[in-house]
């Protein structure tokens, strides 16, 4: 962080009006993006730099999103850009990355130990599945649904293969990186059976630090960089499988609670539940493919993308030995 606290970002903040010095204040950041928590003398807010693109459409459909969101009867909370000094939602800093700015939420991250947090993060979830099927939207969403793999990322094959096992860190992982290769191909073969699936908006991407809870309530869910028409069930795959993790107690009941929740609110058809156990792996391929594309562009240190392998690995086996 302290290499944003420069010339380049007070120029950043000097698009935006302030009531007083804006103060860097603690706060929690993703993995793709970098987030500052700011407040002055009258409020909170919080600023991201998107590290992922520097796509200016691409933000203004997030943007697009999140006004048409307002519009929905939605009592979970999403973020609200605020327009700068040029009358704009999007801003860029000097090194040609974007920025925006947004309304601060009060609230904490929910925890994947309180059954109870994540039991609203399932409601919180529905909730949203069902504002977002009512917006109308012309634009061509910047992504494209989860199921066409073979369209969104450059294959796992054998040069790709030799380049990643050529890292000694990697290679260690041979086998888990060959399962993540095998079961990429099974899916992108249920790609015609799964495009039959109900489709409409989806966030894509919420989990327990996308959210922000009050007590045991979800009151908001954040970061729709992501958000894309794809298949509806999508929405619970993406939010169980980020469940299925070594260091998390109790997977299994936790995540029959959240799939229980989440359904007494969106009633998915038989169809869909019965293709879950391969979303949730899908959901598991996808995010290894984004980091193995990014460690391979230079963005991301190699321990990253090793800690991706091992993780999609594992709920792939979890998945194929406990959900089947």
């Amino acid at each position: 962080m302290e290499g944003f606290m420069s010339a380049e970002l007070e120029q950043l903040l000097g698009q935006y009006a302030w009531h007083g010095q804006p103060r860097i204040i603690p706060g929690l950041s993703g993995m793709n993006n970098t987030t500052i928590f700011l407040e002055d003398e009258q409020e909170r807010s919080i600023i991201r730099i998107y590290n992922n693109h520097a796509d200016q459409q691409k933000l203004m459909f997030e943007h697009q999103m999140l006004q048409a969101l307002q519009k929905q009867t939605l009592t979970i909370a999403t973020p609200v850009p605020v327009i700068n000094r040029m009358g704009s939602a999007v801003s860029k800093l000097q090194n040609g990355k974007l920025a925006a700015r947004y309304r601060y939420i009060e609230g904490e991250r929910p925890s994947v130990a309180n059954a109870k947090q994540l039991n609203s993060l399932a409601e919180a979830t529905a909730k949203l599945s069902i504002a977002l099927s009512q917006v109308e939207l012309s634009e061509v969403p910047a992504y494209s649904p989860y199921y066409q793999l073979a369209h969104n990322y450059l294959p796992l094959d054998e040069p790709t293969m030799l380049h990643l096992l050529g890292h000694e860190e990697i290679a260690q992982l041979e086998e888990q990186l060959l399962l993540i290769q095998q079961e990429r191909g099974q899916l992108e073969e249920l790609e015609h059976q799964l495009s039959k699936l109900p489709h409409q908006w989806i966030h894509g991407d919420i989990n327990c630090s996308n959210a922000l809870a009050v007590q045991d309530n979800v009151i908001a869910i954040l970061d729709f960089e992501f958000v894309t028409r794809d298949l509806r069930a999508m929405e619970l795959a993406v939010l169980l499988s980020e469940l299925i993790k070594p260091n998390i107690d109790e997977v299994t009941a936790k995540l029959l609670s959240m799939q229980k929740a989440y359904v007494s609110i969106v009633a998915l058809t038989d169809s869909e539940l019965a293709l879950l156990p391969e979303l949730i792996k899908l959901r598991s391929v996808d995010v290894v493919m984004h980091f193995i594309e990014r460690f391979m562009q230079g963005i991301d240190p190699i321990g990253i993308v090793v800690a991706m392998i091992k993780n999609a690995a594992y709920t792939i086996t979890f998945v194929n030995e406990q959900m089947k």
